[in-house]
Parts: C-alpha cells; sequence; structure tokens
C-alpha cells in the first residue's frame, strides 16, 4: 500500500485476515517484525465477531498503527450482516481513537451522519472505493476521487483492476493529481498489470 500518510515515504501496509482475534493479533506482530508500517484490521475476516470486545481487544493489542476495516461482500469483503451494525462496528472504533478507519464511498454519507452525534476524535477516515473488474476512464477516476474528498475523507482510496499497462499509468497519473489537490491518496491497481502501480505510487506522490 502506498499513500500520503506521510508526505515524504511509501509506506507498508499488511492486511490481517486472521478468523480469530488472537490470530489477527499474532499476524500484526509477524508483520512488524519483518517491517511493516501498518496493519489493516480486518473485522469482516473474524469468524463470530463480537464488535463490543473484538474492537478494543485488537486496537490494544496491535503493535503498530491500524486502519480499521469491515469490507462487505457488495465492495469485495466477507462482512454479511446488517449495514447498521457494520457501520456502528466502524464507529466504534472512531470511539476508540483508532488511527484509521476505513468505510466505503457508497456508505460514506450514512457513516460520517453517525459521526456527528460523537465526541471529537483523532481517528483519519479513509474513504475508499474498490473495482475488481476495470480501470475506468479517466473521467470517472477524478469523479471517485471528487467524491470522497466531498465526502469529508481525511484520505482518499481508489483500488481498480488494470487490464493493459495503460490503465496502470492511469492510476498513476490520477493519484498524481488527487495528491495535487492537497488530498492524501492511497492508489494502485490489482492484477500483473497493475503491480508497477503498487511500487511507483510514491513517486507519483502516495
Amino acid at each position: 500500500m502506498t499513500s500520503a500518510f506521510s508526505p515524504t515515504s511509501t509506506k507498508l501496509c499488511v492486511a490481517l485476515t486472521g478468523s480469530s482475534v488472537e490470530e489477527q493479533v499474532g499476524q500484526a506482530h509477524a508483520a512488524k517484525a519483518r517491517g511493516a508500517d501498518l496493519v489493516e484490521i480486518r473485522l469482516d475476516y473474524l469468524d463470530e465477531f463480537e464488535p463490543s470486545t473484538h474492537v478494543a481487544e485488537l486496537l490494544q493489542a496491535c503493535p503498530l498503527p491500524s486502519i480499521v476495516t469491515c469490507r462487505p461482500v457488495w465492495e469485495g469483503g466477507k462482512y454479511e450482516g446488517t449495514e447498521e451494525s457494520r457501520l456502528a462496528s466502524l464507529a466504534l472504533a472512531v470511539q476508540l481513537h483508532a488511527p484509521f478507519v476505513d468505510v466505503e464511498l457508497l456508505a460514506a454519507k450514512p457513516f460520517f451522519a453517525g459521526l456527528d452525534s460523537l465526541p471529537p476524535s483523532p481517528t483519519k477516515v479513509i474513504v475508499s472505493s474498490h473495482n475488481y473488474r476495470c480501470t475506468p476512464p479517466d473521467a470517472e477516476l477524478f469523479d471517485v476521487l471528487a467524491a470522497a474528498r466531498a465526502a469529508g475523507a481525511a484520505v482518499a482510496k481508489l483500488v481498480t483492476t488494470a487490464t493493459t499497462d495503460a490503465d496502470a499509468w492511469r492510476m498513476l497519473a490520477a493519484l498524481r493529481a488527487s495528491v495535487a489537490w492537497g488530498l492524501p491518496t492511497i492508489a494502485f491497481a490489482m492484477g500483473e498489470r497493475g503491480q508497477a502501480t503498487r511500487l511507483l505510487a510514491g513517486v507519483a506522490g502516495g
């Protein structure tokens, strides 16, 4: 993962995909030992997820700064519960001052509305969009990034699937433009054709 969490360096983030709190904590310690800068806590991977206890346990035990994510199936994740419960879990992470919380662009409006009644928090909200089919036209890429900014993102995240080398270069151009707007941004393309974007995003400004 590359981003503007720091203005001068690319950060390595490892996703925690264990099915239990203990397994994810173990993965976090292993990631730290391998030199990771951040971890992504994937609440949607937990079996028998109990938000009232698991969110706090993971945040307290994590040895690295973390991004709390609960990705729904409609955005490529594993969470199949109600949207109300999912957003409440992310709001709890904000209340517990998680360094970062990731919410999907399509869910950003109700999520931010729910935060209005909560005390201020230092948590930075990442507003994300994932396209597992293709890399859309440039205008659509820019529209997504602009929408994330308008939604209130502290950080925008845009992930697409590259089917050509040109797709990868277009993603880097979109990243460069977003950073030029003053919006910290994570952007890369999945797939074999997109591998270079993970390495070159730092050069592009992410």
